[in-house]
Parts: C-alpha cells; sequence; structure tokens
C-alpha cells in the first residue's frame, strides 16, 4: 500500500493538517502573548502546568461523554468547540476571570479533541503500512503547521495578535469538513477505573510521559527562548517555520524506511542528533547563523524521532484492548511529563537559572522513549507487532 492507499486515513490527515494550524498558534504564540501582556515568565510557565493539572482533572468526564456519543461524533464536537480557545485567550490581559477560562476552556477541549482523534487514528490505520500514512500524515501537518508560526508573526507584527486568532478560527473551522466523509468505527468496550488499569498496555503512558518531557523542557522552552533572541516576531516566525518546512520531505522518506523495519535505527539517530541540539540550545547558540544552523539538525532530528515513535505508539494501542483507555492513560503520561518540566522550569527560573539552562532536563524524557520502544522494535513478544503485520 502506498502513501496515499487508505482514503479514510488521507481525509483524517487533512483534518489534522488543519487543526495542526491552530495547535500551533497556541503553542508558539501563546506563550509569547502572555509575556507581551506582561506576565512574569514563572507564571507563564505556571499558566501551562495549570493547563495540564486541568486535564487531568476534566478527563474522567470527557471519557464518559465520548464512550457515550461514540468516537466520530465525539471528533466533531471537539472540532467544533476548539476555535472558541481562540476568542479566549484574546480577551487575556493580566490574571483573572478570563485567564482562568482560558485554561479551564484549554483542558476540555483538549480531552475532548485529543482523545477520539488517536484512537481514531489508530483504527482506520494499518499496522503494516504505518510509518508510511505516518509519514503522509507528518509532512501535511508540517506544512500547515510551519505556515502558522510564518503567517501568525506576520500577522501579529502588523495587526497584533486578534489577527492571528481570527485567522485561525477559520482555519479550524474548516477542519470539521473531511470528517464528514470518515466512516463511523464501533463504539469501544467500557471497563471501569480497575478494570481498566489492569488490563490496558501502560507503555503508552511512558511514551506519551518520556514524550511531554522532551517536548516541553525542549521544544516548548525553546519557542521561549528563541523569541528572547531574536526579538521581533515576524523574523521569529520565520526561523520556527523553516525548521517545520525542512521536515515534510524526511516524514516521508523515514515513513517508509520505519515499515522496513529501520525504526529502531532511526530513533538511536534520533536521539543522538536531539542530543546535541539540545546541549548546543541550552549553552551554545547566541547568534542568527548558529540558530539557523541548529534549526536544520532540529529538523531532521524531529523527522528521525517522529514517524517511528508514533508508529510504535500506534500500532500498540491497535493491539490494545480498550483503545480509546490506551490512549487516555497516553493522554495521563503527556499531561504528568509535562509537569514535571514546566513545575521544574518555573522553580529554577525563579531561583535566577536561566530559562535555556533549564531545557537538557528534556534528554530525561527522550532516553524514557527510547527505554519503552526498544522492546517494541527489537522484537520483544510483548510488543513486536511482526505477526499481525504479516497476517
Amino acid at each position: 500500500m502506498g502513501f496515499l492507499e487508505n482514503k479514510n486515513i488521507n481525509l483524517l490527515n487533512l483534518h489534522a493538517g488543519l487543526v495542526a494550524f491552530g495547535d500551533n498558534v497556541i503553542y508558539i504564540f501563546g506563550a509569547i502573548y502572555f509575556l507581551q501582556q506582561g506576565l512574569s515568565l514563572p507564571i507563564v510557565l505556571l499558566i501551562w502546568a495549570a493547563v495540564h493539572t486541568a486535564r487531568l482533572v476534566v478527563r474522567p468526564l470527557a471519557l464518559k461523554l465520548i464512550q457515550a456519543i461514540g468516537i466520530k461524533k465525539g471528533l466533531i464536537i471537539g472540532t467544533l468547540l476548539y476555535p472558541g480557545i481562540f476568542a479566549i485567550i484574546a480577551q487575556v490581559e493580566s490574571l483573572g476571570f478570563w485567564l482562568l477560562a482560558f485554561i479551564v476552556y484549554f483542558a476540555i477541549i483538549d480531552n475532548l479533541y485529543w482523545l477520539p482523534y488517536h484512537v481514531f487514528f489508530t483504527t482506520l490505520g494499518d499496522n503494516e503500512h504505518r510509518g508510511k500514512q505516518l509519514g503522509a500524515r507528518e509532512s501535511f501537518i508540517t506544512l500547515m503547521a510551519a505556515a502558522a508560526p510564518i503567517l501568525g508573526g506576520f500577522l501579529a507584527d502588523r495587526f497584533g495578535f486578534g489577527a492571528i486568532y481570527f485567522v485561525t478560527i477559520f482555519v479550524m473551522i474548516l477542519a470539521i469538513f473531511p470528517l464528514l466523509f470518515t466512516p463511523n468505527i464501533p463504539k469501544d468496550i467500557k471497563l471501569n477505573y480497575s478494570q481498566a488499569f489492569k488490563k490496558t498496555d501502560h507503555h503508552g503512558f511512558w511514551v506519551y510521559a518520556g514524550w511531554s518531557l522532551l517536548y516541553t523542557a525542549h521544544e516548548f522552552l525553546w519557542i521561549i527562548v528563541l523569541f528572547i533572541l531574536v526579538g521581533e516576531i515576524s523574523i521569529f516566525g520565520w526561523l520556527m517555520g523553516m525548521e517545520l518546512l525542512l521536515m515534510i520531505v524526511f516524514s516521508l522518506l523515514l515513513g517508509h524506511l520505519t515499515d522496513k523495519g529501520k525504526g529502531w535505527i532511526n530513533i538511536l539517530i534520533a536521539g543522538v542528533l536531539l542530543t546535541i541540539v539540545i546541549i548546543a540550545r541550552s549553552f551554545f547558540i547566541s547568534d542568527i547563523l548558529a540558530i539557523i544552523i541548529f534549526e536544520v539538525v532540529m529538523a531532521l532530528a524531529l523527522c528521525f524521532f517522529n514517524v517511528p515513535t508514533e508508529t510504535g505508539y500506534y500500532n500498540l494501542a491497535q493491539k490494545s484492548r480498550s483503545r480509546l483507555w490506551f490512549q487516555t492513560f497516553g493522554e495521563t503520561g503527556w499531561d504528568v511529563g509535562g509537569l514535571v518540566a514546566l513545575l521544574s522550569a518555573a522553580a529554577l527560573v525563579y531561583s535566577g537559572v536561566e530559562l535555556r539552562h533549564v531545557m537538557p532536563i528534556a534528554l530525561i524524557g527522550m532516553l524514557v522513549i527510547i527505554f519503552v520502544l526498544k522492546e517494541y522494535f527489537t522484537g520483544s513478544k510483548k510488543l513486536s507487532n511482526q505477526k499481525e503485520a504479516k497476517s
């Protein structure tokens, strides 16, 4: 099967690309927007930690709703409600009601969207072609994600942050339409918390916990560090967009290599490259040329890392007795990893540590992922999907 032969995955990838535009606007410009509203750096880090905490609190309610209405309806509702976050964040000017509303609303729609989305992608995809399908998804997502900082930097520089949020609402509404042409999938089996904890594979929790620690302590903090280094938001947007654009072709190539059994080698190469980039960004980079060089290296590192990691994660999810519960534990891991990174960063920055010097914490997350996925990619009977891929 080629990159584009699964029609349902193609529709879902089109949807995901449009959502990626809005998702990147929040994660790339959200923290910067709060800083420009006069909030201190430790407070901004604690705001994002509060989002992760709120996600943990509201997840049981989101899970029950999705179990009741089904995966596809849950995903459509999550997509419909997602644009509201941009209207709310535009009202935030300081600590107060609108900031609290942003935290709570963000936590609710994040759960309503991501829980069914990952289950939907798991179910509609094919284990033996997962790498190519993820490569195609990553390429389109990356294209739209790159447009977010480039267009967002231009709009913010000339018209203010409100213009970014207005455009993003329109793009997010478009993301609903591809879902209307995808099939319904059967409702997931219902398990109570005790049954789910005993019978659900917990590797998803650890993969996402490590990934969130890696992402938050490095990529999320680097967004703030880069803005502080560059100063001009339009230049910042181009630099962020350049890294993402460089990933497109590599994602397609490495998706094919993952399906050919090269996932573990790709993960190890990614580990070396990520280590180099994280150490360089944490201690040595200070000029535009060095920033650009390591943006290129980071793009290559993420291409080696993202597709095989997601391939392993989704294939484990597909084998799970309850895919919705597998994703629930995965999302919980994401919040735990994010909280570790953000609370550590807030405490260290408050104590006088420069933000960029906090980023090596991300290496712990990378090692967690490598350790967990080693069993999957090197043929553990429990985790390998080789027999299923041939059947």
